[in-house]
């Protein structure tokens, strides 16, 4: 189930990213190939379509993801279950994001 805290992306998500970055070689940046299983991590649960609508690839090594685009991808995810669920709460996947 979701809750806030799930989507506090700032620890979480950065812990995420260096998880997923170091078995990608430490150089910053995530395979797009991995943003639903990076997602998942996060707890959320992505469908397919919104995974490849937000950076997902079908190929590795095709598109490289910094962690300010992970935080971002994330956001996006997440406020289409907002909308679907009005008394979850967004605000402070935004405030880490810096967009509040």
């Amino acid at each position: 189930m979701y809750t806030v805290a799930m989507c506090d992306v700032g620890a979480d998500v950065r812990d995420v990213f260096d998880l997923f970055d170091f078995w990608d070689g430490r150089d910053g940046l995530v395979d797009g190939f991995k943003v639903g299983d990076f997602l998942r991590c996060c707890g959320l649960n992505p469908t397919q379509a919104q995974v490849f609508s937000n950076g997902g690839m079908k190929k590795l090594g095709t598109l490289p993801i910094t962690l300010s685009i992970v935080v971002v991808i994330v956001v996006v995810v997440a406020a289409v279950f907002v909308v679907n669920n009005p008394n979850w709460s967004l605000l402070p996947c935004l405030r880490v994001a810096r967009l509040v």
